[in-house]
C-alpha cells in the first residue's frame, strides 16, 4: 500500500468527529436511538433498524468524502502558509480593497512593523504620512516612491525596481494577481527582494576598476612609447636578439593596453557614459574594412577569411566606431581560437520578418563547451578550452560586444559545437527609431 493511503487511513477515526460529520450525527443518531429502543421494547420490529442502517451508509460515505476533500484543502493551505511565513524575501498580500491579508516574518523585519498591527488593516496612500508606514506604502503604491524602473511583464506577474535615496536602497518587486477558482481577481501579492547590498558592492567594484584602469593606463602607454623610441634610436646598433626582445615587450605592452582599455570601457558602459554617435552607415563597406584589416594577421595564423554579402548595399543606423569594436572582437576570437588551415566566414544580410540587418561570423575552431555556453557573455568569463589556446585576456570582450549591440537595439546570439566551430550572429536596425532613446547605467 502507498504511503499516502496509509496516511489517510490513519485519519479515518478523526473524520467521525469532524464538522463535516456533524450533520450526519445530528440527523441519524436520534433516529437510530429511537429505533433501537423501539426494537428493545418491541414497539417496532428490528428489521426496520437494519433498513435505516443500510440507508444511512451512503450518507456516511458522502460525509467521509467531504471530510477528506476539506482536509486536503486545509492541509495544502497550511503548508502554503508555512512556506510563505518562512521565506527569506518579504511577502505582502492584500485584497482588492487593500486590506492586508499576508505579512510574513521577513516583511516584519524589513518594514519594521509587527504582523498584529498590519494584518486586517487597510493600507492607503494617506498612511504614507506616518513615518512608520511610509516605506510599506511606497512599496504597495510605487507612485509614492522616488524612482521606479519597469522591467518585465508576464501573464502571471510583472517585475519592477524601486530606488530610494537618503539612504540609498534598491528593491526588486515581483507583483502578481491572486485569482479565485473562477479566474477572477480577489487580491494582489508582492514579493520584495532587497538589492541594496548587491548594488553597493557593484558600485565599489566599478569604482575600483575605474581607479585601477586609469592608474595603469599612463605607465603602460609610457612603456610602449619608450620601447618605440628605444627601437628607433638604437635601430642601427641593436642585435637581432635585442630587436626580438623589444618586439616581444612591445607586443606585451600592447596586450596590456588593450586590457586596460577593456576595463575602462566596462566602467563607462556600466555607468551609462560609453558614448554613442549614431549615423546612417553602409554595412557591407564597414564589414569589408574590418575583414581587410584582419586578413594579413589571419595569414600569419594560417587561417583564411571569406566575406559574403547577400545584398549589395545595406544601410543601417549605428555608431561605426562601436560596431568596429564588435567586429574586431568577434573576428579576433574566431582567429585566435581557430585551428591551423582553418576558415572564418563573415556574412551580411537583411532579415525578412524584421527591419534589421544580420551579420554572422563563423569559424572552424575549438567551439564552446555545451555546459559553459550560457555564461559566454558574462563579465570576466572564459571557457575552459579557450584558456588552453590563449592564456592572456580577462574575458571582457564579449561582455562589451553584447552591451554595444543591446544599446543599438539589436540582438546577439551564437551556435557552437565543441571542436567543430562557432557562429556568432548580431542584428542592427535599418530604422533610426528602433534605437533605444538613451544610454542608461546597467542594472
Amino acid at each position: 500500500m502507498s504511503e499516502n493511503f496509509l496516511y489517510y487511513l490513519k485519519k479515518i477515526p478523526f473524520s467521525f468527529v469532524s464538522s463535516q460529520m456533524l450533520w450526519f450525527w445530528v440527523l441519524f443518531l436520534p433516529i437510530f436511538l429511537i429505533l433501537l429502543l423501539s426494537g428493545i421494547f418491541k414497539i417496532l420490529p428490528f428489521w426496520i433498524l437494519f433498513v435505516v442502517l443500510g440507508a444511512s451508509f451512503p450518507l456516511l460515505i458522502i460525509s467521509e468524502v467531504l471530510f477528506f476533500k476539506s482536509f486536503k484543502r486545509t492541509q495544502k493551505r497550511f503548508y502554503e502558509a508555512k512556506i510563505i511565513e518562512f521565506l527569506a524575501d518579504p511577502v505582502v498580500a492584500y485584497d482588492k480593497d487593500f486590506y492586508i491579508v499576508v505579512f510574513n516574518k521577513s516583511a516584519e523585519r524589513f518594514f519594521s512593523l509587527k504582523k498584529e498591527e498590519v494584518i486586517g488593516k487597510k493600507i492607503t496612500p494617506q498612511k504614507a504620512r506616518d513615518l512608520r508606514w511610509q516605506f510599506l506604502c511606497q512599496v504597495v503604491f510605487p507612485s509614492l516612491a522616488p524612482l521606479v524602473k519597469e522591467e518585465e511583464k508576464f501573464e502571471e506577474f510583472e517585475t519592477f525596481r524601486i530606488v530610494f535615496d537618503r539612504p540609498f536602497r534598491e528593491l526588486k518587486v515581483f507583483f502578481g494577481k491572486i485569482l479565485d477558482e473562477k479566474g477572477e481577481v480577489v487580491g494582489f501579492v508582492k514579493v520584495i527582494r532587497d538589492l541594496t547590498r548587491q548594488k553597493l558592492l557593484l558600485k565599489e567594484k566599478t569604482e575600483f576598476l575605474n581607479i585601477a584602469a586609469h592608474n595603469l593606463n599612463t605607465p603602460v602607454s609610457e612603456i610602449r612609447w619608450g620601447l618605440e623610441a628605444l627601437e628607433e634610436t638604437l635601430s642601427g646598433v641593436l642585435s637581432k636578439e635585442a630587436k626580438d626582445l623589444i618586439f616581444k615587450l612591445k607586443t606585451t605592452s600592447l596586450n596590456l593596453s588593450e586590457i586596460v582599455e577593456d576595463l575602462l570601457n566596462v566602467v563607462r558602459i556600466e555607468e551609462g557614459r560609453f558614448g554613442y554617435h549614431f549615423e546612417r552607415v553602409e554595412l557591407n563597406q564597414l564589414v569589408k574594412e574590418r575583414e581587410e584589416r584582419w586578413r594579413p594577421i589571419a595569414e600569419r595564423y594560417q587561417v583564411k577569411i571569406f566575406f559574403k554579402k547577400s545584398v549589395e548595399e545595406i544601410y543601417v543606423f549605428c555608431d561605426p566606431s562601436r560596431i568596429k569594436i564588435v567586429l574586431d572582437n568577434l573576428i579576433e576570437n574566431a582567429l585566435i581560437y581557430n585551428v591551423r588551415n582553418g576558415e572564418i566566414h563573415i556574412e551580411t544580410g537583411v532579415l525578412l520578418e524584421k527591419p534589421y540587418a544580420l551579420v554572422s561570423v563563423r569559424d572552424t575552431g575549438i567551439g564552446i563547451p555545451a555546459d559553459q555556453q550560457e555564461k559566454i557573455f558574462e563579465k570576466f568569463f572564459r571557457a575552459r578550452n579557450a584558456l588552453k589556446y590563449k592564456t592572456e585576456g580577462i574575458g571582457l570582450g564579449l561582455y562589451i560586444v553584447k552591451n554595444i549591440i543591446k544599446r543599438h537595439g539589436g540582438e546577439i546570439w551564437f551556435d557552437s559545437i565543441e571542436n567543430r566551430g562557432t557562429t556568432f550572429y548580431f542584428t542592427l536596425p535599418l530604422k533610426k527609431e528602433l534605437i533605444p532613446p538613451k544610454e542608461t547605467p546597467l542594472a
